[in-house]
């Protein structure tokens, strides 16, 4: 009897937490629906990712991978304000927690093993800071009950569009989602395991995409009049090329480059990382080598167009990293007559 009675505290303690967490995604995920000057295409592709997610996690998650880093982008070509990139997680998160929520399983913890606990702490870390700085903010403006009616119409309806005076809810809440997002791709990951190298393909496309993106829009500065020397003139004619490649390079190297991103050292993080899963797709690829080099060059495009000079060092030190692991590994391999 008290073990059943022990279990069944067990048991509410498990839907409580879920609870909580569908409750701080899915919140702040339905405002995509309610705020003002977001399109109604925009509306749908987040109905969309959360119907995925809730009813196919695994492929939820590899729509967010791919077109997650053009989430700002996609929603500037549909005429949105609202941040497309978290508006596309804050979908997938609320799905994917729905589900979990109403399965009511251990799939999750148990995939996380020992990863469980201090991602706990660090979301309960990260909670009650936020908690505070929200009691500290009332103190300091308003009474309560306007105050939470304030709070309450930020979150539910233009938490997408801007932070105004909660601009540390916004910090807050993109810590949990940064870790629940790294707890879903561990537990789908782990339970299925035909996920991986499609995550990688989804991941590196991603990549593709972004830095596609920034040369696509230098050709487009490129094609407009600038000035042009007349030297310059002179040596497009003689070597036949059209105006608008001098135009190209001098584009090129008037500043740092970065369209789904506006933060270049950021954007160079984002392409290292990618680079680095290419490379090592590469590496690992047989049938499609070629396919995967020409992906990894595409992405060390893009890193090289932020002009971020640790992400760029970092690109060239993993580079120096696999071909030491490699001549190592040779060696190792070689026949003693050989090396002889």
């Amino acid at each position: 009897m008290l073990i059943q009675v022990f279990n069944l505290i067990g048991r509410y303690k498990k839907v409580a937490f879920l609870g909580l967490l569908v409750w701080l995604f899915l919140i702040p995920a339905q405002s995509l629906l309610w705020a003002e000057n977001v399109p109604i295409a925009m509306q749908l592709l987040g109905i969309i990712v959360f119907a995925t997610a809730f009813f196919r996690p695994t492929d939820g998650l590899l729509v967010v991978a791919a077109i997650g880093p053009l989430g700002i982008t996609l929603g500037r070509i549909l005429g949105s304000q609202a941040r497309g990139s978290e508006a596309l997680v804050l979908a997938f998160l609320a799905g994917w927690l729905l589900q979990s929520f109403l399965r009511i399983s251990d799939d999750t913890k148990r995939a996380l093993g020992n990863l469980f606990i201090p991602l706990l702490l660090f979301g309960l870390v990260v909670v009650t800071s936020g908690i505070e700085r929200l009691i500290f903010l009332q103190f300091q403006t308003d009474y309560p009950w306007p105050f939470l009616q304030s709070f309450g119409s930020f979150f539910a309806r233009n938490y997408l569009l801007g932070p105004g005076n909660f601009g540390f809810v916004q910090t807050a809440l993109r810590l949990l989602e940064g870790l629940a997002l790294f707890a879903c791709t561990v537990s789908i990951c782990r339970f299925d395991k035909t996920a991986v190298p499609r995550l990688i393909r989804a991941l590196v496309a991603g990549g593709i995409g972004a830095a596609l993106l920034s040369l696509t829009f230098i050709i487009i500065q490129s094609l407009q009049i600038i000035s042009v020397s007349e030297d310059e003139i002179s040596y497009a004619l003689q070597h036949g090329l059209p105006l608008w490649t001098v135009n190209f390079f001098k584009v090129l190297a008037s500043q740092r480059w970065s369209v789904h991103i506006g933060d270049l050292n950021a954007a160079g993080s984002y392409f290292v990382l990618i680079f680095g899963i290419a490379i090592g797709a590469t590496l690992n690829s047989t049938r499609w080598k070629v396919v995967w080099l020409v992906a990894s060059l595409i992405n060390f495009v893009g890193l090289w167009l932020t002009g971020s000079e640790t992400a760029i060092i970092a690109s060239f030190l993993l580079l120096v990293t696999v071909v030491v692991w490699f001549a190592v590994k040779h060696f190792r391999l070689m026949p003693s007559w050989r090396i002889m």
